[in-house]
């Protein structure tokens, strides 16, 4: 068979094969990079583009044409920026203040920003040459745009620069002003940071923390579970670092019931926080009684066989708010009739938790019952009087009241009257069977409550809340309207013992609502006048002056004595008013 020979020249394509598909391949990369390029010059504006001299060189670098680059520029320019300029120019003209043009420039900015921003071209500038993004310092100094980012965060929480931005604002401490608790709960730093201020502003306002500072701090820790979580192992460690460790103590219970109140399931998680998770038995029971919302037997036997013996659990299981509460709501209920050895028990558990003293060393726990007996008897005795079959008379209650003016010195029980009275005076046929001396006795109860303990201030201002704007469907107009100035006098009897900005916000949001009867708001304005005396604090003046100057209280300002409380109030008021002008201050 003949054969072919080749040249040399003739062999260089197969030799050179490797080299041809190198350059065959660069080809399509530049390819693939000028019609990129091309692209990003077919924008709207992209002559305006803040990085438009990089594109240029890369799209020249890459082969592209300087002919088809000038061509696509000038075909899509379109001229907003210019345009805009000329708006404004129109606006400074016909005399609109410069401030109110940048507002709605930015407005206008930033409604576009939400409507057209789109996560992934964002998260490109953390990627090539345009990674430097130094101007986001220049824009989380401004609130207006750092309420942007939180938005934009809050929408797009995977977004590579929200989340720098967000943490760009905490670096810079500027997380107070994040008000939008799922920004900060997406965030594990803003979340730690957030929760430091909170529990920090709530122990430096301690013994007089507002529920507003407790209410956001619950936001924070109760917005998930694992936000639940890290808050309380937080808060546990604190409780034996500080001296503030009954305020720790309380600010745990408040979350937890926070999160059990927004549905979350913490409760084996807290057993976990508490350390009494190894204690199967009573957690058992204890979860039963949670999961149901109810005291059954059993659950209730187990728990009382087991703190009756040698050695009890910690007493911090049973001293859950949850627990006690139902305790209290099911003993101190008039319409709930319990067999006589179930009752006895519930009492035990009740009287143990709040009296008996437990004392934890690194090698033994020691337990102080001096108290339980003496607890146990007390709580029996008021329950026999306020379950007797005559204990809605008067007549039996006036001869019993001694005894539960004794009784009540014991706050357990003086927190289950409160759950009492509330259970009688709220009842729609109270009116039908109850006189004007029964109602009294029950608000008498209630003042001598709050004459004993501070903490229940609260609670039965609350309650007083409740009973004055009930709606009672049934009994005599005129002995409702008697109860509700009984009621009044239990506000001023509050006020009296300290409780004063609260009652006073409400009587004044009452006022400017026009929700309460006249005659009641001047007899509270009369009753405070009467156990008041100067000098007054700045708060009191600011609150319960703009109530005596109403003109519901018109008749109170028009009095000729000298003597007269209201004339005195308000002179004293102007005096002052007058005295801190004269000195540079304002009230």
């Amino acid at each position: 068979m003949d054969t072919v020979e080749l040249s040399d020249d003739e062999y260089d394509p197969y030799y050179n094969n490797d080299e041809f598909q190198e350059e065959q391949e660069d080809a399509d990369d530049n390819h693939a990079v000028i019609e990129e390029y091309k692209r990003k010059f077919s924008n709207d504006d992209s002559v305006m583009e803040s990085d438009l001299i990089t594109h240029i060189r890369n799209y020249i670098k890459a082969g592209g044409t300087p002919e088809d680059l000038v061509q696509l520029l000038s075909d899509h320019y379109i001229g907003e920026g210019e345009v805009a300029n000329a708006y404004i120019k129109w606006l400074q003209l016909i005399g609109v203040k410069d401030e109110s043009i940048n507002q709605i420039c930015i407005q206008h900015l930033r409604d576009l920003i939400m409507n057209k921003f789109d996560p992934a071209k964002a998260d490109s500038l953390f990627t090539g040459e345009g990674k430097n993004v130094t101007w986001l310092e220049d824009m989380i100094a401004q609130p207006f745009w750092r309420n942007l980012f939180y938005c934009l965060a809050e929408r797009f929480p995977d977004c590579l620069v929200c989340k720098f931005a967000v943490k760009l604002i905490s670096d810079a401490g500027y997380q107070d002003d994040i008000n939008n608790t799922s920004t900060v709960c997406q965030h594990l730093e803003l979340f730690v940071r957030q929760l430091q201020t909170c529990i920090h502003g709530v122990i430096a306002k301690e013994p007089t923390a507002s529920s507003v500072d407790v209410e956001n701090m619950i936001n924070v820790a109760c917005h998930t579970e694992h936000g639940y979580l890290c808050c309380q192992f937080f808060l546990r460690i604190l409780l034996y670092d500080i001296d503030n460790s009954h305020l720790i103590k309380f600010l745990m219970q408040k979350i937890e019931y926070g999160a059990v109140s927004r549905g979350l399931a913490v409760n084996d998680i807290a057993m976990i926080v508490n350390g009494v998770y190894q204690y199967t038995n009573v957690n058992t029971a204890v979860n039963n009684i949670f999961s149901r919302n109810t005291l059954d037997n059993t659950n209730i036997t187990t728990l009382y066989d087991i703190y009756s013996g040698d050695e009890p659990p910690p007493i911090e299981i049973i001293r859950h708010p949850r627990f006690l509460d139902l305790l209290i709501k099911h003993l101190f209920n008039p319409d709930e009739k319990i067999d006589g050895d179930f009752k006895s028990k519930l009492i035990f558990l009740l009287a143990y938790a709040v009296s008996v003293v437990e004392t934890v060393s690194e090698t033994e726990t020691l337990l102080n019952t001096d108290d339980l007996k003496n607890t146990t008897n007390i709580i029996g005795r008021t329950l026999n009087i306020i379950g007797h079959a005559d204990c809605r008379s008067s007549v039996f209650l006036l001869s019993e009241i001694g005894n539960l003016y004794q009784y009540i010195r014991y706050p357990v029980v003086s927190r289950g009257l409160i759950n009492w009275v509330d259970c009688i005076v709220s009842s729609s046929s109270f009116f039908n069977y109850m006189g004007d001396t029964t109602a009294l006795i029950y608000l008498a109860i209630l003042d001598e409550i709050c004459t004993c303990h501070p903490l229940l201030h609260p609670t039965t201002f609350n309650l007083l809340i409740k009973f004055l704007e009930y709606e009672y469907s049934n009994g005599d107009i005129m002995l409702i309207l008697r109860f509700k100035r009984h009621i009044i006098e239990c506000m001023v009897h509050l006020v009296s013992r300290g409780y004063v900005v609260p009652v006073l916000n409400y009587i004044r949001k009452c006022l400017d609502a026009n929700s309460m009867d006249n005659s009641l708001v001047r007899n509270f304005v009369s009753g405070v006048l009467d156990i008041i005396g100067p000098p007054y604090t700045p708060i009191f003046i600011e609150l319960f002056l703009p109530l005596l100057k109403s003109d519901v209280c018109l008749s109170l300002q028009q009095s000729q004595n000298k003597d007269d409380p209201a004339v005195n109030f308000i002179e004293y008021c102007e005096t002052y008013k007058n005295s801190t002008v004269k000195g540079g201050h304002l009230v």
